[in-house]
C-alpha cells in the first residue's frame, strides 16, 4: 500500500497544481483524507484542511433553511418527483387509432 501511495501521491499533487475539473472529483479533499489516513505530511495539508472546513460550514448554512434531505429524495436517493405520464397514451380498451372500430387490444396491440 505504501508503494502505491509513494508513486501516486506526487501524480495527484501535480494534477491538483495543474488544474482539473472539480465538479467531477475533488482531488484536494481526496488527497487531504489520504494523507491524514496514511500519516503523510505535505505542505498543502493546512490549506486543504481550511478549504474543507470552509466548504462544510458553507454547506451547513445552505442546508439549514431546507427541508430534510430524506423528504426530498426517493428510495434510490434521486430527487423526488412525480413520474411522467403521457397524456396521449392509448389504453388497451380504448378504440384503436387506426380507425377499425375495434378495441386497441384486439386490433393493433394484439
Amino acid at each position: 500500500m505504501q508503494t502505491i501511495l509513494k508513486r501516486g501521491l506526487p501524480l495527484v499533487r501535480e494534477r491538483v497544481h495543474q488544474g482539473y475539473t472539480e465538479w467531477m472529483l475533488d482531488l484536494e479533499q481526496s488527497l487531504y483524507v489520504n494523507c491524514l489516513a496514511n500519516g503523510v505530511a505535505i505542505p498543502e495539508l493546512d490549506e486543504y484542511k481550511r478549504k474543507r472546513e470552509d466548504r462544510e460550514a458553507r454547506e451547513k448554512r445552505t442546508d439549514s433553511g431546507r427541508s430534510n434531505l430524506l423528504e426530498r429524495t426517493n428510495q434510490l436517493g434521486l430527487p423526488a418527483s412525480k413520474p411522467y405520464v403521457n397524456p396521449n397514451k392509448i389504453g388497451r380498451n380504448d378504440p384503436c387509432p387506426c380507425g377499425s372500430g375495434k378495441k386497441y387490444k384486439k386490433c393493433c396491440l394484439g
